[in-house]
């Protein structure tokens, strides 16, 4: 039996999607700040982040958080539709090809109630496929687990999302003068950069944080 489309019921490839439905995801401008990928006209660093610079060195995302992107995130966030962590991982790796690569991606923990409740981690389901596909380390968070189960993301703002993370989190691998990538992949890179405010003067890595999509 030939593989279905997510979205549309067609015949697919390996990555999940038909060829129509693929060329069809919103991707990311390439006219956005570098460091928090806002879209912007100019390409250069945004107003927010030349003001009050995030203690995270860049975001990667691949796609702006619009229709039918939405539907794949969503699918898998809040309908369990393990499947769609094909495209998302498929359209940020092709991301990735074109970034430095990091040396290690360290997955963005649910909190214990809602990973009991969801049966699985959305950011885990994608950093799967894409340490496979780059040949890359995994390492989840020593205190994963610990964040507030707060308010879900959809419902949450930026602020929010930054008060929720209730507690730093710690990797304890050794990561130092490495590339580390911080991945909250089911969904808007705005939020995953407001819970990797982890202070420069208290790491001496590179932090990147990789998103599936950046709303506007």
């Amino acid at each position: 039996m030939s593989p279905v489309c997510l979205l549309c019921g067609g015949r697919s490839d390996a990555d999940g999607l038909c060829e129509g439905c693929n060329a069809s995801l919103p991707r990311l401008t390439a006219r956005h700040c570098p460091v928090c990928a806002l879209p912007d006209a100019t390409g250069e660093r945004c107003g927010r982040c030349l003001t009050k610079p995030p203690h995270f060195d860049r975001v990667v995302a691949p796609f702006r958080y619009e229709f039918p992107a939405t539907v794949l995130i969503q699918g898998l966030k809040y309908r369990g539709n393990l499947a769609c962590a094909r495209p998302l991982a498929a359209g940020l790796a092709a991301a990735l090809e074109t970034e430095p690569y990091p040396d290690l991606i360290v997955p963005m923990p649910l909190a214990r109630a809602r990973l009991a409740a969801r049966g699985f981690n959305q950011a885990m389901e994608i950093s799967r496929r894409l340490a496979t596909e780059f040949g890359l380390d995994i390492s989840l968070p020593a205190n994963a687990g610990r964040r507030c189960a707060g308010s879900p993301a959809m419902e949450a703002t930026r602020d929010q999302c930054a008060r929720c993370l209730c507690v730093r989190l710690r990797c304890e691998r050794k990561i130092r003068g490495r590339r580390g990538r911080c991945a909250d992949h089911g969904g808007d890179a705005r939020r995953t950069g407001a819970h990797a405010q982890t202070p420069r003067r208290a790491r001496s890595h590179r932090l990147d944080c990789g998103a599936n999509a950046r709303a506007g």
